[in-house]
């Protein structure tokens, strides 16, 4: 399979100058992260994760999804897996309508099983930032 632009920690879209706005090519990594994550490209969305130039939690503007919520709510396991694993994914986060990916597992995949995990995941958070 041809790999796609980008996802060697390269980008067709990355400022060839110091003209360029940085603001402008770190939003479209992340559009382009978020892209990957609706496709559940588990092992591309990894290559980003470990360029740094992307922010796991970067929210779509356009839904307020994160890559954790486009994982939950289209069952997409081993991208589910490498997010949950990942240093600094939020499973507290909500999209615009108030719903946490644990929220969209149970309502959108229908799948308890990972609906549960996330929930754990986020009560754990939470304690953890009230302790904080």
């Amino acid at each position: 399979m041809a790999r796609r632009p980008g996802t060697d920690g390269t980008s067709p879209l990355k400022p060839d100058s110091a003209t360029h706005d940085a603001v402008a090519y770190d939003d479209a990594q992340n559009l382009h992260f978020i892209a990957l994550a609706k496709e559940g490209e588990a092992g591309d969305v990894f290559e980003l994760l470990k360029s740094g130039t992307v922010d796991i939690n970067f929210i779509d503007p356009a839904t307020g999804f994160t890559a954790l919520h486009y994982a939950a709510a289209y069952n997409a396991v081993p991208l589910l897996r490498l997010l949950a694993r990942s240093q600094g994914c939020d499973f507290t986060l909500t999209d615009r309508k108030g719903r946490t990916a644990a929220s969209l597992a149970y309502e959108v995949a229908e799948n308890s099983v990972t609906g549960r995990f996330l929930l754990r995941k986020e009560m754990q958070q939470r304690r953890a930032q009230q302790q904080a």
